[in-house]
């Protein structure tokens, strides 16, 4: 072969690889022509068809047209014309050996081939890993390295590597537990743990430790797009030794595990499993009452749908008695052995064979449906609307939309009577405001009613009085009996133990009390709070009065509208894929995200006040016949705060001030509020169109036919609204959960002024808590609950999307913390020239802590947990609420001395509480601090623990400021001294919600950076005076010197580990010249000797107490901080000293 050389100036030098020996040797081998033989001389010829193997060269459509326009003697060209240029390249990467060499490179070799591959060696790797382990080997029992097979040109085909190099062992460690038959797990724990297990395993079985795995694809993929804080732990790293790469696997297996498995069940179709016993002809079905529960729960919310089975039964028994009679050919065969006759009876086995395959088939048919039959009449059922309507007409309607007819579910009473009771059962719904709506039992009306007390029990009587119905024949018109079920015996129980109460029958006061208590609602809602409980609702919704707080609000909750319109598309996404793979799949709610949307544009809309008044009386009209779901809706705001007043005297004043103050507050929640409930209703009704004829809200509602609208529709809608305000009940019965909240919230609500001082709003942080677990990765969890997997089968997506989008929004807030606008602490944002505080904008602002968290662990700078931090993002506490007592506890917790005094701490707390109660006026100190800048000052009250808190809102200037430890100001002769605080721009913050951060020194950044307490830097003395003359002291050290070091290139060489124990020294040093230049002011001497006397040992206090007297030593504490004193000497008795 003759090979041409290029000119020098020809050859790109830097992209020739380094030549192995090989190369060099066919380098010294090689043909040097002449420059004037440097063209290819054969060009055109008949040999210039053929390649070097002999295979023809087919020339592509550009070539051929070119050559036809060239002369012969013309030398060939580079394409310059672009069209052509551009058919050349289309044809040349889409031709079809391209294609066929590219689909075999990047799919069958690198994709399918390197997962074998990979998996291979990881096998082989692993297994020497284990061998290791063992005494006496040292060695590798298999010595083999598979050669390399480098990733796919494409970000699909590494990641379908990784994946299907994950699914082929973790399939295999599924089918080996079968083989050797491992037990099923017994509970959910069990199963969690083995799904970990299973899949840290697969991982092992997977990939070797120092080779790419899912983690490292997601580091690498795009210069780290999607790089966050789990993968870049997790992904693989040269310097860690085998044990700690092994480890790293295991935990990605494990994550990798959780969702693989949930995939699996959707592929599979989850089942519930239901235990029998073996087939026979007198086998009796066995449930478990576990199953039971899962089924009745699904039914109830029309996720499975179970109907009679009793005449598919009857017929398949029948036959199977008629297979049973079939007698099976027998022959009699008479044999002479031995001198002795013998019979022998001979079967027919083909007609043997084939009767029993008969009673095997009709038996397997049978088993099953005996099976949905025992369930069915073990549980209360749904029927079918469509077979209630056929059989005894469609109306009236019981909330849940079936007919009882009342000749057959009711005693009979006199038509004299009947009318009576019917006439004090409309007046009773009059006098709740509730409209009476035909197409519901009007015993389920009165229920609600009287569930909500909207009546009270005076008038429930006095109205059967003017109707001249006895509390017995009321009772009898609504008594429940056997054929009462659901919803109905519900509400017929709860009349009938109100109507006990009103009797005075012994015992009816508890069963009263748990007829509501069933509701699982707060007894407060209902009217029947005491004098305290009232008082310290009205409290708590005095602290939430501040026009930032209805500011701050509003912004979380349509935020969380606005991820629930992503999470309805992402629903529609994965329920149109489903419907892909399986056409026949019945989804029963589907995702309408272009509906949700209208609901968030519709909050928006509200602000027009024709809009506003219209939307409010839309709802209005549909819940006029639902009051208990009214209730539910607009009976509480900010979560907690009941709206409702109610009685006499002054605490219905104060209840009335309360809601007017919260004007603002409760106008934001409620349009909200109003705007999902319509969407969500919007949604459900669409969802239905068997018994809504396929119409929309808004076509019900023009038709003036609201009152056709379900209970069940309206609570669900009433669901939604209360979730995306975090004001969500939660029914003690209803799982692990809820079971919890519920407790949680009736716990901390049952007591007033006791732990809800500590946590005044339980129903947001559980509400928050739950939020934040289904809206993160563990959010995937949810399906190891049997009723979540069999909604998911049928095509309830949710959990699956809000798992997703809680993963993208943490994910966010990673990439956001580490953005050049990120401030220096979690919370901390800047926008221009100011930095912000995100810490009230809850539940969102907890992604930003946990992505701080692990950046920080990235980084080496996590050095103290920020308590307050996780208190404020998953405790529910809000910034501006006045939550002392939690700040205080969180205090001794982490080391700092909040009081010498107990008294003084219970002063503070009752001050605080008192306090709580004037939450209003910080309003106006806000908006006047604007004209009087002194109002805008924080002040110390320390001095007057109870006094000093009511101060704070009524006359602050009375109070001394406080003074930073680490920042200064100068004064008039230039000299620096500690900085008073101030809050920084307080009309804008109660105008848009958001605090603004004051500027910060360089030493004060890098103290947040690092990770540095405010305690470390300074700790209270507990006496105003002494703390001023420190920090005067120490704060121009700080903000003056420290600064200065941080910005010089020595402190900047050095890495965070050094820089933190750099700064350490010097704060140490630096706080021991200022005490030592404090105990030289003569001034401060009182004050230092009154600390020293608080800090004496406990023993060696008591031995002084034993010497002095309790009295003399209090005298000592009481007159050395009084400057009258300065002359006055003291003495200590000498065996003190």
């Amino acid at each position: 072969m003759v090979q041409i050389v290029l000119p020098d100036n020809l050859i790109n030098k830097s992209a020739i690889p380094l030549s192995n020996k090989k190369e060099e040797e066919e380098e010294e081998n090689k043909i040097v022509l002449p420059d004037v033989l440097k063209t290819d001389i054969l060009e055109g010829s008949v040999i210039d068809k053929f390649d070097d193997s002999g295979k023809e060269i087919k020339k592509g459509a550009v070539e051929k047209i070119k050559d036809f326009f060239k002369s012969d003697d013309e030398p060939k060209k580079e394409i310059d014309d672009p069209i052509l240029k551009a058919i050349s390249d289309v044809e040349k990467k889409y031709s079809y050996d391209n294609i066929f060499e590219d689909y075999y490179d990047n799919v069958i070799k690198k994709t399918y081939g390197g997962a074998a591959r990979d998996v291979t060696q990881a096998t082989i790797d692993f297994t020497n890993y284990i061998a290791k382990k063992f005494p006496n080997i040292d060695n590798n029992i298999i010595d083999t390295k598979l050669p390399i097979v480098s990733e796919p040109n494409y970000f699909g085909g590494s990641l379908s590597r990784d994946i299907i190099g994950f699914i082929a062992p973790y399939s295999g460690i599924t089918k080996v537990g079968k083989i050797v038959k491992i037990p099923e797990a017994a509970s959910k724990l069990s199963k969690s743990f083995r799904i970990l297990m299973k899949g840290g395993l697969a991982e092992q079985f997977a990939f070797s430790p120092r080779e790419q795995r899912l983690s490292t694809l997601a580091e690498t993929y795009k210069d780290g797009k999607f790089s966050n804080a789990v993968t870049a732990y997790l992904a693989a790293v040269d310097t860690d030794n085998e044990d700690e790469a092994r480890m790293k696997m295991f935990l990605e297996g494990s994550l990798i595990g959780v969702p693989l498995e949930v995939l699996g069940w959707a592929i599979r179709g989850s089942k519930v499993k239901v235990n029998t016993q073996n087939v026979s002809d007198t086998a009796t079905t066995q449930i478990n009452t576990k199953d039971i529960k899962v089924i009745r729960k699904l039914a109830d919310e029309n996720i499975i749908n179970i109907s009679s089975k009793a005449d598919e039964i009857t017929a398949l028994k029948n036959e199977l008695k008629e297979v049973k009679k079939i007698k099976v050919p027998k022959e009699t065969i008479t044999r002479t052995i031995n001198g002795k006759k013998v019979k022998t009876i001979i079967t027919d086995k083909v007609a043997a064979t084939k009767k029993a395959n008969q009673i095997a088939a009709i038996t397997n048919k049978l088993k099953p449906l005996e099976i949905e039959e025992t369930i069915l009449n073990k549980i209360a059922r749904k029927t079918d609307q469509a077979d209630i309507d056929k059989k005894i007409g469609a109306k009236p309607r019981t909330l849940e939309g079936v007919k009882i007819p009342d000749d057959i579910s009711k005693p009979s009473l006199s038509f004299k009577i009947t009318k009576r009771v019917n006439d004090a059962a409309e007046e009773l719904l009059l006098s709740g405001k509730v409209k009476r709506n035909p197409n519901i039992k009007i015993n389920e009306q009165i229920a609600d009613l009287i569930y909500t007390g909207r009546i009270s029990d005076k008038v429930f009587q006095s109205i059967l009085k003017k109707n001249k119905i006895s509390l017995e024949e009321f009772a009898k018109f609504f008594g429940a009996n056997a054929s009462d079920a659901g919803r109905t015996l519900n509400s017929l129980s709860l009349i009938q133990a109100k109507i006990n109460k009103l009797n005075k029958i012994s015992g009816s006061g508890k069963a009263w009390k748990k007829a509501l208590d069933d509701g699982a609602e707060d007894a407060l809602d209902r009217g029947a709070a005491g004098f305290w409980r009232r008082l310290d609702n009205i409290r708590r919704g005095l602290m939430v009065t501040q026009i930032a707080t209805a500011m701050r609000n509003f912004q979380s909750q349509t935020m969380r509208q606005g991820l629930a319109v992503m999470e309805e598309a992402l629903d529609k996404a994965l329920q149109t894929f489903a419907k892909t793979v399986y056409p026949n799949l019945k989804i029963i709610n589907k995702a309408n995200p272009i509906n949700a949307f209208a609901g968030f544009a519709r909050i928006f809309r509200q602000f027009n006040p024709f809009k506003h008044s219209q939307v409010k009386k839309e709802v209005n009209e549909i819940l006029s016949s639902f009051p208990k779901e009214q209730d539910r809706l607009f009976l509480r705001f900010s979560s907690d705060v009941v709206a409702k007043s109610g009685g006499k005297g002054i605490l219905k004043g104060l209840e009335g001030a309360t809601n007017l103050l919260n004007i603002v507050n409760k106008f934001q929640e409620f349009i909200v509020r109003r705007a999902v409930f319509q969407s969500k209703l919007n949604n459900l009704i669409l969802n239905n169109p068997a018994y809504y004829g396929g119409k929309t809200l808004r076509q019900i509602i023009e038709s003036g036919q609201t009152n056709i609208i379900r209970k069940q529709e309206v609570a669900q809608a009433v669901d939604s609204a209360l979730e995306i305000t975090f004001a969500k009940n939660f029914n003690k019965h209803d799982g692990i959960y809820e079971g919890i909240a519920s407790t949680v919230i009736g716990f901390v609500n049952k007591v007033p002024f006791s732990f809800s001082l500590a946590i005044p709003f339980p129903r947001f942080m559980m509400n928050s808590l739950r939020f934040h677990f289904d809206f993160s990765p563990l959010g995937i969890l949810n399906f190891l609950s049997k009723s979540e997997r069999l909604a998911f089968a049928k095509g309830n997506t949710s959990k699956i999307s809000r798992a997703v989008l809680g993963t993208a929004m943490l994910t966010t807030a990673w990439h956001l913390r580490h953005k050049p606008y990120a401030g220096e602490k979690w919370y901390e944002f800047r926008w221009g020239d100011q930095t912000i505080d995100t810490r009230a904008f809850n539940p969102f602002a907890a992604y930003l802590f946990v992505a701080d968290l692990l950046k920080r662990y990235n980084e080496g700078t996590i050095r103290n947990l920020d308590l307050k931090g996780f208190a404020s993002v998953f405790m529910g506490t809000r910034a501006g609420t006045g939550l002392y007592l939690i700040d205080k506890i969180i205090d001794a917790f982490s080391g700092e001395k909040v009081v010498q005094d107990p008294k003084e701490a219970i002063k503070m707390i009752g001050g605080n509480v008192i306090q709580t109660f004037l939450t209003p006026l910080q309003t106006y100190l806000d908006f006047a601090a604007r004209n009087e800048p002194e109002l805008g000052v924080v002040r110390n009250s320390r001095e007057k623990p109870f006094w000093g808190q009511i101060k704070k809102k009524v006359s602050p200037k009375e109070l001394p400021p406080v003074y930073s430890a680490t920042s200064i100001e100068y004064t008039k002769e230039g000299l620096p001294v500690a900085k008073i605080i101030r809050r920084e721009s307080p009309m804008w913050r109660q105008l848009t919600g958001f605090t603004l951060v004051t500027a910060k020194n360089s030493a004060e950044k890098e103290f947040d950076r690092l990770g540095f307490l405010s305690r470390e830097i300074f700790r209270s003395t507990g006496i105003i005076e002494l703390d001023k003359a420190i920090k005067m002291r120490l704060a121009p050290a700080i903000a003056i010197g420290i600064s200065s070091f941080v910005e010089s290139d020595i402190y900047n060489n050095l890495n965070n580990i050094q820089k933190t124990y750099v700064l350490k020294g010097m704060l140490t040093k630096i706080k021991e010249e200022t005490m030592e230049s404090v105990r030289k002011d003569s001034d401060i001497v009182p004050y230092l000797l009154e600390y020293d006397l608080w800090n004496i040992p406990n023993d060696k206090k008591k031995i002084i107490l034993d010497v002095l007297g309790k009295e003399f030593f209090n005298e000592i504490l009481n007159e050395f901080p009084n400057k009258k004193t300065k002359d006055k000497k003291i003495i200590l008795p000498e065996n003190l000293n």
